[in-house]
């Protein structure tokens, strides 16, 4: 989408959905972290776990990316993809290394959104 192609559906879209999938990535992140710590990542129920959670998240992106048209979505989905990876090898805290990018993609585009939306004056 880049910054010239934005409108203002796309730009609230992007504003919404990217504050949910942040949120979603921030619980995964936290949840991933007290499981390991708990139960060790090495038990399968506890990948179940993180993995579902993080598989939820990945619906909102898959959403996002079709709606909000903004090929930096393409690099939150790789950064999950690498997380459940993670997840699946059984060293579930190295997935939260993939989280952080995956989040600091979302927090570029909300920001990208924002400032579209406070040039419009839809948002102050």
């Amino acid at each position: 989408m880049g910054r010239n192609s934005l409108n203002t559906r796309r730009a609230i879209f992007a504003f919404s959905q990217g504050e949910k999938i942040k949120a979603g990535l921030i619980w995964t992140s936290h949840l991933i972290g007290a499981l390991d710590s708990t139960y060790g990542g090495d038990r399968h129920e506890t990948r179940q776990v993180g993995r579902a959670l993080l598989e939820m998240v990945r619906q909102d992106v898959h959403l996002a990316t079709r709606i909000a048209e903004d090929q930096i979505w393409n690099k939150v989905d790789d950064a999950i993809e690498r997380a459940l990876v993670m997840i699946d090898s059984g060293v579930m805290t190295e997935s939260v290394t993939h989280l952080t990018t995956a989040l600091s993609h979302v927090t570029t585009i909300i920001q990208r959104a924002m400032q579209f939306l406070q040039e419009k004056g839809l948002l102050k």
